[in-house]
């Protein structure tokens, strides 16, 4: 959760259309979003959504090189964070 002032600068940010689209207001924006937590609330809810679906698919999909490339994707995509 952000501190009052930081929320409003994150909801001035995004409201301006010239600020939102210029570098400074992009990594302004970013870095507020990451320090109130919000990334990895997502994170962590996108990983306790797919995990029991993987273990129930696990099960019939046959050992392969394509399941593997499956969890890897996954994995990767779960844990990938956003560049700007």
């Amino acid at each position: 959760m952000l501190p009052l002032d930081e929320r409003d600068e994150l909801i001035a940010i995004a409201d301006d259309k010239i600020c939102r689209n210029t570098a400074e207001g992009k990594r302004r924006g970013f870095e507020l979003i990451e320090k109130s937590g919000a990334f990895k609330a997502c994170e962590t809810k996108a990983h306790d959504l797919l995990e029991p679906h993987w273990r129930e698919i696990s099960n019939i999909i046959p050992p392969s090189e394509a399941k593997i490339m499956l969890r890897f994707l996954m994995t990767r995509l779960l844990g990938m964070r956003l560049e700007i």
